[in-house]
């Protein structure tokens, strides 16, 4: 079945949606067929959503352009991605006040306290890594060596994934990118405990709630991804209802082999 049938049929709508984007309404650049229909069809229900997205490369400006390039009508108000925690969990955290290394956008972090200088390093208290271009060479040798000397220092990459679908592949996310850094760590007796905020973790879905406001039950809101590891482990944990697609990285036979915490409530061949 597809997603879009599933709203026609003979049960309740929910009471609102978050929709992942890489891997299930785009694929790379390209749309996933279906989905501005199914977009357009819950505008004129008036049925509230919003993009949830652990792209925290991109600002939602950015965000919103790639679906509309791609036809599928967004605004970057409908855009809660891995960053927007930051600063309120930095404040709840008593992290204000701390200055991070920063690779990715100072916009997507409003309110931190920031150094992108390699040579101001040192004085960093932990490093906060959205992604976005960069010198892996250097900046992976750098924060290496910081944290050999430093491993109590803190490590916050706001987006867990480790790669996003793409038509010939996969691309890293910066936590994959990470992985590089983690791992030469480790052999040297050294394991870091990152800290993340986008999906499945709950301070991203907990926001959602918030931008919904009154009247919206999380126990009524279909969240639609199509990977077990974030999307749906995310929406399970949040107490949410979770769909899973077959668009991305995930196939029928991993959904089936799940376990209860990974699995989904509904799985769905495509939006459209």
């Amino acid at each position: 079945m597809k997603l879009i049938d599933f709203l026609s049929g003979p049960g309740g709508l929910p009471d609102a949606f978050l929709f992942d984007i890489d891997g299930t309404l785009l694929y790379g650049n390209r749309p996933q067929p279906g989905a501005a229909k199914l977009l357009a069809l819950l505008r004129r229900r008036k049925i509230p959503f919003f993009f949830l997205t652990n792209d925290g490369t991109h600002t939602h400006q950015e965000k919103s352009t790639l679906l509309n390039n791609a036809g599928i009508d967004a605004f970057p108000e409908e855009m809660i991605s891995c960053t927007d925690p930051v600063s309120p969990e930095f404040a709840r955290r008593g992290w204000s006040d701390k200055r991070f290394f920063l690779i990715g956008n100072p916009a997507n972090v409003p309110g931190i306290r920031v150094e992108t200088n390699r040579e101001r390093l040192e004085s960093c208290d932990g490093l906060l890594f959205c992604g976005g271009p960069h010198d892996w060479h250097a900046d992976f040798t750098a924060l290496f060596n910081f944290f050999r000397r430093h491993p109590d220092r803190l490590l916050v990459v706001p987006n867990p994934d480790l790669f996003n679908p793409l038509p010939d592949g996969v691309s890293l996310c910066p936590f994959g990118q990470m992985q590089l850094v983690l791992t030469l760590l480790e052999r040297i007796g050294i394991q870091l405990e990152p800290v993340h905020f986008g999906k499945p973790y709950g301070s991203v879905y907990d926001l959602a709630m918030q931008r919904f406001g009154a009247g919206i039950d999380r126990k009524n809101v279909l969240c639609v991804g199509d990977l077990l590891d974030s999307d749906i482990l995310g929406a399970n944990r949040a107490g949410m209802v979770s769909a899973l697609v077959l668009t991305g990285l995930t196939t029928a036979a991993q959904a089936a082999a799940a376990p209860d915490s990974r699995r989904p409530h509904h799985i769905f061949e495509a939006i459209g």
